[in-house]
């Protein structure tokens, strides 16, 4: 089985991220779109979490935005130093062009489609991302909101880039799903929390394990 790399998303507090770092995970997400329950709160907050958290140099951090302008995006790029933009809105082809454009080379571009059916998947060759994140799709939240779906809606996707797995992802059903999509990275918020944005230290830890990570 192929090796993968995990993201836990919707961190809030320092204490988690330093937990994340410790069981060996890969990167964080802060979530910049004020309707979710995992809302960083401002941009200057994320900035002020990142150099607080006292984590490796090689954790990777990622901003999850739901149709921000490019200026929100770029402003939360520099505060945070975020390393990856994480796009869950109706985002255009061409809002990604300018976007890359814009952004350092170095900041990763992923871009999410949330997926009922294989037709929610035929527009991913027209977006010039870095990685395909691919979600579930629900109609009370873009992400985050602990629904899995039908992996098998993935089988005989074209993959030109890094595959990201999210939606619904736990310690107990991490492992069945990366034998069966055999994704570059899982990426779980709820999966690991005791209440929206607060995580578990134990849970990471399972999660990593059950992901085979350490």
């Amino acid at each position: 089985m192929k090796s993968v790399r995990v993201k836990i998303c919707g961190v809030t507090r320092a204490e988690d991220i330093e937990a994340v770092d410790a069981a060996g995970g890969h990167a964080v997400g802060l979530n910049f779109v004020p309707a979710s329950a995992r809302f960083i709160e401002s941009i200057q907050r994320a900035g002020e979490l990142r150099e607080r958290s006292k984590v490796s140099d090689r954790l990777l951090w990622a901003g999850v935005f739901v149709n921000a302008s490019h200026e929100a995006v770029l402003d939360a790029v520099r505060a945070a130093r975020l390393n990856i933009v994480q796009l869950h809105g109706d985002e255009s082809p061409e809002y990604l062009i300018t976007l890359r454009a814009l952004l350092n080379p170095n900041v990763g571009i992923w871009k999410a489609f949330r997926v009922s059916e294989k037709a929610d998947l035929e527009c991913v060759g027209d977006f010039a991302c870095d990685a395909v994140l691919v979600d579930a799709k629900c109609a009370a939240a873009r992400g985050g909101s602990g629904t899995s779906f039908d992996w098998g809606i993935l089988s005989g996707l074209k993959r030109t880039r890094p595959f990201v797995l999210a939606g619904g992802l736990t310690p107990s059903n991490v492992l069945a799903a990366i034998g069966q999509v055999e994704p570059d990275w899982v990426d779980t918020a709820s999966g690991v929390e005791s209440a929206p944005g607060v995580k578990q230290a134990g849970l990471i830890q399972d999660f990593m394990r059950a992901a085979r990570c350490i």
